[in-house]
């Protein structure tokens, strides 16, 4: 086939890479065809034909009256198993399925000319073993010869049979997401109008049937479509994932759940190829389906859940009634005693009774406002709540309850103004009225901080407008949808008070919607509020009655608790008592009382718990997290004890702002709540308190509670400086830089952490001398006995073996406890541990050494060269810097000197493999290009080494020449006898293996006598922060100033001038002397010494 293809002539050779056209051309028998031999091809039919045959689109030439078809590889994949037969073949013949379609087409173009164009065109043809429906976009092109007339036909074509199903694809899983199965109701009702939607993708889907999974574990037929309808069983076994055969699939819906909701059976088209495409196709109509079943059973399942929550709303409303009508009772019985004790004259009450009875008062006025609010919501929900319509004027109504609210607003240092004029009589319920407003005024007050508050009350045509401004922080714009939602509170934001039970402004809302009317809410957060209220009036004619307000007292009474009174100290809370102490919080030792810090923003709260904790502690109060923070972040208390719900910063943030900061990490928290059960505690355990507890509280439980966790810090506080001293000391043993000095070190922390009167530690080396350090509490104390036993700890090497002991004297006046012996026992181990790292580390560093040495040059130079290799400073790692000098015949010397990048035993196994090659090339008599050369196709074929860098040379000290090329490495200097110096960079390329057949250049120079020759890495000369540059410079100064020197001796001085500070890299240093034949250097040649002179280190 090769011998027939170089017959072809040139312009119909095929010159795509992988293409078997090229061949198949060669090979088909033309001459006997309507064609002839290519070669008496004309020249019009061999241009175009080979125009085809290298185009990588889908191109096909038919030539002559019989259309012989010329096509190309593209074009070939269009023809599945007509091809490679086709080649050479009528148009007709090998198209006989589709000919009937195309034929007219054909004749328009070669007969007069026409272009055909055709986009996405369906043809049922036979090309894979079967009528397969295909989309092509094409278009017909004649192919115009010298004289005009029409030669043959070129068809540049595009399979599109891919893009056409997955469109028609697309648009059936769309139509399927479409079905609103949640308003359909109900699983069988989507099936139907899932059929409904398939069939009209008959193509695709020629039949098809859904079956739900029943209660036998098998499937039950819901819905079908198509011609095979019929013959579908109405009922599928409990194995219901059985493929059904070549005409079908059986796909189960919902297959990721535990248990599928049922089975869908697809049909498969008989004109497409069931690959993955199809099937994935089938895979997501099977989940669309189960989605949609799913969606409809969810509607339903959530239809039914709303209708118990509905069931549960009512028995919920039923017990708040029936509650809230038992608490009356208690209620008054408490209030109603109180009351008369804080208003009986013949028996007055003592300061403290009376103080204690008010805030009882006080509490049970609000206990009873929330439950008569309860109340009105239990009424409203069974529609047992109506307005009791009076004529009132509205106006006066509103100035007298906004007025009796006014000495809270002045308490919280607000302004209020309020514009509410006489309106005219209209009919409405003043109760209900009064609470609106009192509700509105409340709100304003606890959330506004500066400025002040307007009420202002109009009425236009037919409209009663309240509203009440104020100056306040404001509402987020995503809240305000659910302001008035029963139960809803608006998390995180500030203000005078987190209390609150989330049903005001939700009652307010209720009570004008029972009047025909509505309440909204525009906001700004940072500038304020503004609610309004509407309600239909009527005018009325008949005289207003007077209404005066009921409910203001209970309202009043826990807006004043707010803002404590303007003469009371800022510094601290009103509510903290005489005993007190002024200066805010501060940690006490010794015999000072142990501060603690309560933070509660309900006033009657704080004025409790400062009573309770004053006769024991010093007690600093703040009403929220932030003025807390601040506290302790100023001076760190004792203790705090805080609430979880505080405006500004509650206690969980509270919390994790000082478990976060070093300094109160450890100070001790106890977080009050009214959340009770474990779930509240565990939050709050979680987040990093040390108690929890839940109102109401004991006194007596309070004060426990408080003593403990004083005493469990302070415990925790003497441990702590312990396992710091002892973690201190461990330190410092393992820093210590001599064996007396651990030792040392070992019996003064024993002695101090264990209290020990005396303290004895022995250490011996391996060869038997022995280090001992003694620890006296008072110098001369070793006499004074003790009944106590003492302490004998033997200290035991890695191995096993006894090395030492340390002995210590009971402390003065008891015994050793538990922790005086962990204590000796980690300082025992600390030391054990020193000796035994000491140890591994000599053997480590003999290994290294060993290592790097066996793999790193030849340990004998030849007469003239010095070696010196110095590991990084600071590290045992062996490391990727290497030198080598190979005899060559002719007393030629090649000459290696080559760094890896990296460090470790893998830069160290990279660097042997590289300096062997290197060496073996040398020997094979290699130029030092062909040596790169060859290393660079190595390099690129062992990991680790890409980008290593190289210098090779040949020395002939014969003839004293140098042929050199480098690979990226730095140049080698040469320093003449007269001082004179220069660099070898003629023949620089890229390091190894970075270019793929880069050139490897060659350079030569001369040698005079007395000339040295210097190779080195980078290691001698970089240094951080420096251009490398100015370390050469260095190089090169320092072997002209010893030039005279033995070729040995200008080594050592490099050590001493370069790298004897230090360096953070290896260095490898191979120095070579010229002299002339007959002669020699002043001293004689050398090993390499095991020591290097740079530093004395071991080399």
């Amino acid at each position: 086939m090769t011998a027939r293809a170089a017959t072809l002539p040139p312009d119909l050779r095929v010159r795509l890479p992988g293409s078997e056209m090229d061949a198949l051309m060669a090979a088909c028998d033309w001459a006997s065809g309507p064609l002839g031999p290519p070669e008496q091809w004309p020249a019009d039919l061999r241009a175009t034909a080979g125009l085809c045959l290298n185009s990588r689109f889908g191109m096909l030439l038919v030539w002559g009256p019989e259309l012989t078809m010329i096509y190309n590889d593209a074009y070939a994949q269009m023809l599945g198993d007509k091809h490679p037969a086709a080649l050479g073949r009528p148009l007709s013949e090998v198209w006989s399925d589709v000919w009937p379609v195309i034929a007219d087409m054909v004749d328009a173009v070669v007969e007069r000319g026409e272009v055909v164009y055709h986009e996405n065109l369906q043809l049922m043809m036979q090309r894979n073993g079967f009528e397969e429906e295909a989309y092509f976009t094409f278009c017909y092109h004649p192919v115009l010869r010298a004289d005009g007339s029409v030669g043959g036909v070129v068809d540049t074509a595009t399979e599109t049979t891919a893009q056409v199903l997955s469109a028609r694809r697309l648009a059936a899983l769309q139509d399927l997401a479409r079905i609103p199965a949640a308003r359909i109701g109900g699983a069988r009702p989507v099936c139907d109008s899932v059929a409904d939607v398939l069939a009209l993708f008959r193509a695709d889907l020629p039949f098809g049937a859904i079956y739900l999974r029943d209660e036998a574990g098998g499937a039950t037929l819901a819905a079908s479509f198509g011609d095979e309808r019929e013959a579908l069983p109405s009922h599928l076994a409990a194995d219901i994932d059985t493929p059904a055969g070549p005409d079908a699939v059986v796909l189960p819906l919902g297959a990721s759940g535990p248990d599928p909701i049922g089975t869908v059976v697809l049909g498969v088209s008989p004109h497409l190829l069931l690959d993955d495409a199809y099937r994935s196709f089938l895979d997501l109509v099977a989940g669309q389906v189960a989605s949609a079943i799913s969606d409809a059973e969810a509607y339903e399942a959530q239809r039914r859940r709303m209708q118990q929550m509905a069931d549960l709303e009512r028995a919920r409303t039923d017990f708040f009634t029936g509650v809230s009508h038992e608490l009356r009772t208690p209620l008054a019985l408490i209030a109603g005693p109180a009351a008369d004790s804080l208003a009986d004259t013949g028996e007055p009450l003592t300061p403290t009774h009376r103080q204690r009875l008010e805030l009882v008062h006080r509490n049970t006025g609000r206990l009873s406002r929330l439950v008569d609010t309860l109340l009105d919501f239990a009424r409203i929900e069974d529609g047992g709540l109506t307005p009791d319509l009076a004529v009132v004027d509205p106006g006066e109504l509103t100035r007298d309850v906004a007025g009796s609210f006014a000495p809270a607003v002045h308490r919280a240092g607000l302004g209020l103004v309020v514009d509410s004029p006489d309106v005219g009589a209209v009919r409405l319920d003043p109760d209900m009225w009064e609470k609106i407003v009192l509700n509105l005024l409340s709100n304003a007050v606890k959330f506004t901080v500066a400025g002040g508050v307007t009420v202002r009350l109009t009425r236009t045509d037919g409209v009663l407008e309240l509203r009440v401004d104020d100056s306040g922080i404001g509402i987020p714009a995503d809240e305000l949808p659910h302001l008035f939602r029963r139960f809803h509170r608006v998390r995180g934001t500030g203000g005078r008070s987190a209390e609150g039970s989330g049903i005001g402004l939700a009652l307010v809302s209720e009570l004008a919607a029972l009047h025909g009317g509505a309440a909204d809410v525009t906001s700004e957060p940072g500038e304020g509020s503004t609610f309004t209220v509407r309600v239909p009036v009527d005018a009325v004619v008949a005289p207003a009655r007077t209404a005066r307000p009921r409910s203001v007292g209970r309202f009043l009474d826990e807006a004043l608790q707010w803002t404590p009174l303007s003469d009371e100290d800022p510094g601290r809370d009103p509510a903290t008592p005489s005993a007190e102490r002024d200066g805010g919080a501060h940690r006490v030792t010794g015999t000072e009382r142990p501060t603690v810090l309560v933070a509660d923003d309900n006033h009657d709260m704080r004025l409790y718990l400062a009573g309770l904790l004053a006769p024991h502690y010093e007690v600093v109060a703040v009403p929220d997290g932030v003025a807390a923070l601040e506290h302790v972040r100023a001076e760190v208390p004792d203790l705090v004890l805080a609430d979880v719900v505080m405006p500004r910063l509650d206690g969980l943030d509270l919390l994790s702002a000082l478990r976060a900061d070093p300094a109160t990490a450890t100070v001790p928290v106890i977080l009050l709540s009214a959340r009770a059960g474990d779930d509240a505690a565990v939050e709050g355990l979680d987040a990093g308190a040390d108690d929890y507890l839940a109102k109401p509280f004991s006194a007596t439980e309070l004060l426990a509670r408080v003593r403990t966790n004083l005493a469990l810090a302070r415990a925790r506080a003497g441990e702590s400086e312990r396992l710091r001293s002892l973690a201190e000391a461990t330190v410092e043993a393992y820093d210590a830089p001599t064996a007396e000095a651990a030792v040392a070190l070992v019996a003064d922390t024993s002695r101090r952490l264990s209290g020990a009167r005396r303290v004895v530690v022995e250490l011996r080396d391996e060869a038997g001398a022995a280090v001992e350090s003694v620890s006296d509490e008072h110098r001369g104390s070793a006499g004074r006995g003790s009944e106590c036993a003492p302490r004998t700890f033997p200290v035991v090497s890695g191995s096993g073996v006894v090395i030492g002991e340390l002995r210590a004297a009971a402390p003065e006046g008891r015994c050793f406890t538990a922790a005086d012996d962990a204590v000796l026992s980690q300082m025992v181990e600390t030391l054990a541990s020193v000796v035994e790292r000491d140890r591994l580390l000599r053997e480590q560093t003999t290994v290294a050494l060993t290592l790097q040495r066996s793999i790193l040059g030849p340990i004998r130079l030849p007469d003239g060269f010095s070696a010196r290799y110095e590991p990084a400073a600071g590290t045992l790692e062996v490391g990727g810097d290497w030198y080598d000098v190979v005899g060559l015949p002719g007393g030629r010397l090649g000459v290696v000197v080559g760094d890896v990048v990296g460090r470790g035993l893998g830069a160290a196994a990279v660097m042997g493999q590289l300096r062997s090659a290197g060496r073996a090339l040398l020997l094979e008599g290699r130029g030092p290009g062909e040596v790169l050369t060859t290393l660079d196709a190595f390099a690129s074929l062992t990991d680790g080494a890409k980008c290593s860098t190289v210098f090779c040379a040949v020395v002939d000290p014969s003839s004293g020449t140098v042929r050199y090329s480098s690979a990226g490495h730095l140049p080698a200097i040469v320093v003449a006898a007269d001082g004179t110096h220069g660099f070898l960079d003629d023949a620089l390329a890229v390091p190894l293996a970075v270019i793929e057949g880069v050139h490897r250049p060659e350079a030569v120079t001369s040698l005079e006598a007395g000339a040295t020759l210097l190779l080195y890495t980078d290691g001698l000369v970089e240094r951080r922060g420096e251009d490398v540059d100015a370390g050469i410079d260095r190089a090169v100064a320092t072997v002209v100033a010893h030039r005279h020197r033995p070729v040995a001796g200008v080594v050592d001085a490099l050590g001493e001038a370069l790298i004897a500070d230090g360096h953070d890299d290896d260095v490898a240093v191979l120095a070579y002397r010229h002299v002339l034949p007959g002669t020699c250097e002043p001293e004689p040649c050398r090993e390499v010494p095991e020591t290097s002179v740079f530093g004395g280190a071991p080399r």
